[in-house]
């Protein structure tokens, strides 16, 4: 994807010869990710306010779509960044609807006490979590997602298995 031109009505990028500068061309352009969005927004800010986040997403998205280069990461990663730079912080004693992202991250053997101890994790690790395992991105599209190194989200990515496999009490 390369811009073309910052239009009056807004951005005019174009996609393997397919121009994005409508809402339509945008929404076409989007739509193989809403269901990850969703269920991530679920995961961080619970379901009552998760569609509210994923709108906010796709209007900053849509605001800055001449910011995207391909070269430096997917749609989804990019997304994804969006996502977590707007949500809220979360106070530590909320307990998210996770139940609802287990089923619409198409992960049926996900159980409750999987889905609770996720939500327990510290934000950080829970985001490199969530792309790593619901948005299925790679370690380096997650460090460009979050704006910090591979070296960190491998190690988050270490510390959150560690948390999860002491809140499940395994070994």
């Amino acid at each position: 994807m390369k811009v073309v031109a910052d239009g009056v009505d807004g951005p005019h990028v174009v996609r393997n010869e397919h121009t994005v500068s409508s809402g339509s061309d945008f929404a076409d352009w989007v739509a193989p990710h809403l269901g990850v969005l969703s269920a991530m927004a679920i995961r961080q800010v619970g379901r009552a306010d998760a569609d509210d986040l994923v709108q906010e997403v796709l209007l900053r998205a849509w605001r800055g779509l001449a910011t995207y280069d391909a070269s430096r990461g997917s749609v989804r990663a990019w997304l994804a960044g969006i996502l977590f730079r707007a949500t809220p912080r979360r106070p530590r004693d909320v307990v998210l609807d996770t139940t609802t992202a287990a089923a619409l991250s198409g992960v049926p053997e996900l159980t409750e006490e999987l889905d609770l101890a996720i939500a327990s994790l510290p934000r950080r690790q829970l985001q490199v979590v969530t792309l790593h395992y619901l948005a299925d991105l790679p370690v380096d599209e997650i460090a460009q997602a979050l704006g910090i190194s591979v070296g960190s989200v491998k190690s988050h990515l270490f510390d959150a298995r560690a948390n999860l496999r002491k809140a499940l009490n395994r070994s």
